[in-house]
């Protein structure tokens, strides 16, 4: 065989095998920056994506009359490119399917983008549809998404997020993706972290004033608008173990907390009295002054000793049930003494009735019993 005709042999091959290599996909990997001049034909793009991405896309030339603008600041990864394209092309009244010929995409009429937020005018002025790529950095881009539809010109606009790159693609009218964009720089901000802090409670229980602070965190935040999906920004919980406060929130809403508990957590004007009845009870006067006070004062506002057997009560509280403790003593006290000294006694009978009592009475002092006898 010549040698020649070998030689040629090997760099048809060679050719064969390079035009192969050439027609397989390039690895979507890494960033790529979209620096389109203004206004560019969407052929441009669709050429683009092809080559950078290796997908075997046929389309018409038709579309090559159409003109499509970019809006992308920063750079973004290789793998969204397809789907840049794709919000391009339902902007246009296109989409990207998949061909009867194996390995190959082809781009087909579907929706188009015909109706628009805002008034004629607006539209006109606007001129055609944009495509505009978001990068996020703190706000949920899912969320983001499925929150942006309302705001979207409809039927036709649309928004694509990438999660895992935290970018939004969205097109619409140029107006109407002003405003987003607005929007976006409202809801994309830094959340405050939350933190927790311990606060002691002098002169209050905790679980009393946790009650309270809760109490007025709801009040204030229905005053703000503030629902169950917007919390009002702190939660507090008692440790009565301890006597204090745990505090879960933002720091801007934790120093509010911290100034309530200041203003509420105030020494209270109480007083220790002796009390030193003579007839009354005085664990019973015990039990009565405490009930002078609701449930869930009476541990915060009374405190007591009573000493048995000397018959005295020790009670510190306000001045306001002090007064009242005492004149309950004095009425009380004087009554007992009344009925001490009366000759006429009182006896409330818990197993046997009335009229048996007396009955077996009279038998004890030799008396002929009330039912009758010999």
């Amino acid at each position: 065989m010549n040698k020649w005709y070998v030689l040629a042999l090997l760099s048809l091959s060679l050719l064969l095998v390079r035009d192969l290599a050439a027609q397989q996909p390039v690895p979507a990997s890494g960033n790529v920056r979209l620096q389109f001049p203004g206004e560019i034909e969407l052929k441009s793009l669709v050429d683009y994506v092809s080559e950078r991405v290796g997908l075997n896309i046929l389309y018409d030339e038709k579309i090559s009359t159409k003109r499509i603008q970019l809006k992308a600041p920063n750079e973004i990864p290789v793998e969204s490119l397809v789907d840049l394209l794709q919000s391009v092309l339902r902007a246009k009244g296109l989409l990207l399917i998949d061909s009867d010929t194996p390995g190959w995409k082809k781009i087909v009429e579907g929706e188009r983008l015909a109706g628009f937020s805002g008034t004629a005018t607006e539209t006109v002025a606007t001129g055609i549809p944009v495509t505009q790529v978001f990068v996020l950095q703190y706000a949920d881009v899912q969320q983001l998404s499925t929150s942006l539809t309302p705001f979207l010109s409809q039927p036709g606009a649309n928004a694509i997020p990438l999660k895992d790159q935290r970018m939004l693609i969205v097109t619409d009218y140029p107006a109407n993706l002003a405003r987003i964009a607005k929007l976006f720089e409202l809801i994309d901000q830094p959340q405050p972290a939350s933190v927790t802090k311990l606060i002691t409670i002098e002169h209050l229980e905790a679980e009393g004033l946790a009650d309270r602070l809760s109490g007025l965190l709801e009040a204030r935040g229905k005053a703000e608008g503030l629902t169950e999906n917007k919390p009002v920004g702190a939660a507090v919980f008692p440790d009565p173990r301890t006597n204090q406060l745990v505090i879960i929130g933002r720091r801007d809403r934790i120093a509010e907390v911290e100034e309530l508990i200041r203003l509420l957590d105030v020494p209270l004007q109480l007083r220790t009295e002796v009390y030193t009845p003579q007839i009354l009870a005085a664990d019973r006067l015990d039990r009565l002054g405490r009930n002078l006070l609701p449930p869930g004062d009476q541990k915060r506002l009374y405190q007591s000793v009573v000493d048995r057997d000397e018959n005295v009560l020790v009670v510190t509280t306000t001045a306001e049930i002090h007064e009242r403790l005492g004149k309950l003593a004095k009425q009380l006290d004087v009554g007992e003494q009344q009925q001490a000294k009366s000759r006429v006694r009182f006896y409330k009978l818990k197993h046997v009735s009335a009229a048996d009592a007396l009955e077996t009475l009279r038998g004890i002092e030799g008396e002929t019993p009330v039912s009758g006898g010999p």
